[in-house]
């Protein structure tokens, strides 16, 4: 009982190493095509054969990010509103 215990575990383990490889391989070849890692849409232009990548600015996507994935939080959003990108402005004090 033992034995066969342990190779359907080796099995499963090894059927989900290679399901995870395979994800991981996707996810590679979507970032190296200017695409978004969870849903596939275009972040970047691609340029030089691939040596170079815009991000893009759209509706749905902002500097490259997809913001249907990783939509900003409410406080960044004001300060690119605002024009800052970097914290609160600071004003004379």
């Amino acid at each position: 009982m033992n034995r066969r215990q342990s190779a359907a575990n080796r099995a499963r383990m090894e059927h989900m190493r290679n399901t995870s490889t395979d994800f991981d391989n996707d996810v590679v070849k979507r970032i190296k095509q200017g695409l978004c890692q969870s849903c596939g849409r275009r972040t970047h232009k691609i340029m030089l054969g691939g040596l170079k990548k815009v991000p893009l600015d759209n509706d749905k996507v902002l500097k490259g990010r997809c913001l249907d994935c990783h939509p900003l939080r409410m406080s960044t959003m004001e300060q690119q509103a605002r024009g800052s990108a970097v914290g609160p402005a600071s004003g004379p004090g």
